[in-house]
């Protein structure tokens, strides 16, 4: 389809441009709802790469130090609670990562039939157009069908 097809025809009045343009503004609001949930959702995976990167961090620091020269009582319990808080904490960053997860499927899926909704309207406008085109043709054909007829019998 051409720059041409496209423009509407001369003498058109589209009743469904509103329509159209709250359709597209929707559109675009959903994308920008989901780009805004994958945002948060990759903060969140990142947090929870460093919180697992920090506690393999800190094991690898108990056995060194173990290996080394021993830990006494009071250090191995807080390398247990600094553990526990640690794991603690991944769990909970994975719910929300998983929360998440479940939110951007939610928007993309809102997304999903926004563009759906103004493709739609878009498909209901080009249809009215062609039969506007068809209809300002047909009634060009029946002027020049007429003065062709004049032509002949008035020569």
């Amino acid at each position: 389809m051409s720059a041409d097809d496209r423009k509407p025809p001369k003498g058109y009045q589209s009743r469904l441009e509103g329509v159209l343009k709250l359709r597209a503004y929707w559109e675009e609001a959903a994308q920008q709802e989901l780009g805004h949930a994958k945002g948060l959702l990759r903060e969140q995976e990142e947090r929870y790469r460093c919180n697992t990167e920090r506690l393999c961090d800190a094991a690898d620091d108990l056995l060194t130090r173990q290996d080394a020269n021993g830990l006494d009582a009071s250090e191995m319990g807080l390398y247990h609670t600094y553990f526990r808080w640690k794991c603690a904490e991944a769990a909970q960053q994975y719910k929300s990562i998983q929360a998440l997860s479940g939110l951007c499927e939610q928007k993309r899926v809102v997304l999903l039939e926004a563009m759906r909704e103004r493709q739609v309207v878009e498909v209901i406008e080009e249809r009215r157009k062609e039969i506007y085109r068809k209809a300002l043709m047909k009634g060009e054909q029946a002027v020049t069908d007429e003065i062709a007829g004049r032509l002949r019998r008035n020569p």
